[in-house]
């Protein structure tokens, strides 16, 4: 078996827990999206296609109260500055993709498949094609999230207001916050934002939302200059795909093997040979 089969495999393995855990997140979604006024097609289409769990759902809260587009288009753009820092510790384990594939590297990367991921490329034994293990991971948890946006969106509609679905948002939230509570830094920048957050909630528009999340990325910051994480260290992967596993992949080792040069024999072996012996 190849380095990037071997390697998808033990990325479909990992992502079928991670595809689980994400769909009832999706439902939600799906079902909030009709919920605000959004059309059954409308709604169950936006999963596919936004892939973005929590400025997903605070763009429908926003549309839900009115909230100017730009309102929106900023608090999602927030919400999401925590993928920059993700890119930033993926870089150096998935320079070799091609430029297409980090491109839908980076748009189905997620929370999760970051956390695991980063578990795996840290790990004693990394993926040997790490190109390929973080494609099927993030295809997985992609798959999983929209089809389960579009039970939320047709099925989950009909369902009865005795159900309380809207409890499974808050709980997916707390279980990926206390997941992510181990260094320093986040425990600062949690702190902080959480409680700017509370302090600014009633400012219109859900601007305490923006405030604090800008307050929060600022303490992060600050503090992880004090608590500076250790550098990753990177594998040496390599195979007939190329290092990342991906078609398309070029690097260290798609590159030819540097000519030996003869060893000049030994003034013994010289002697030997004239002699009638063996080299």
């Amino acid at each position: 078996m190849t380095p990037a089969r071997t390697s998808a495999t033990r990325a479909l393995r990992d992502g079928i827990p991670i595809g689980l855990s994400v769909m009832p997140f999706g439902a939600i979604v799906g079902l909030s999206g009709v919920q605000v006024g959004l059309g059954t097609v409308q709604a169950a289409v936006t999963p596919f296609v936004v892939f973005a769990g929590a400025s997903h759902l605070a763009a429908l809260q926003l549309l839900a109260t009115g909230a100017p587009l730009l309102v929106i288009w900023a608090t999602g753009a927030i919400i999401n500055l925590r993928f920059a820092m993700y890119a930033t510790s993926l870089a150096s384990y998935l320079a070799p993709v091609p430029m297409p594939w980090r491109l839908f590297l980076a748009y189905a990367t997620t929370d999760q498949v970051f956390a695991m991921s980063m578990v795996r490329f840290r790990s004693a034994d990394p993926p040997a094609a790490p190109g390929a293990y973080f494609a099927v991971l993030a295809g997985v948890s992609w798959l999983a999230w929209s089809l389960a946006g579009v039970f939320g969106a047709t099925v989950g509609a009909v369902a009865p207001d005795s159900w309380q679905l809207d409890f499974v948002v808050p709980l997916i939230f707390t279980a990926l916050l206390a997941g992510a509570l181990k260094a320093p830094p986040t425990l600062v920048a949690a702190a902080v934002g959480g409680s700017v957050a509370v302090v600014a909630a009633p400012l219109p528009l859900n601007l305490g939302l923006i405030i604090g999340a800008l307050a929060g990325i600022a303490a992060g910051a600050m503090a992880e200059r004090a608590w500076p994480p250790a550098p990753p260290t990177r594998p040496a992967p390599s195979g007939p795909s190329g290092p990342s596993g991906l078609p398309g992949a070029s690097g260290p080792a798609d590159a030819p093997a540097a000519p030996q040069t003869p060893t000049p024999p030994t003034p013994a072996e010289r002697q030997g040979r004239s002699r009638g012996g063996a080299p």
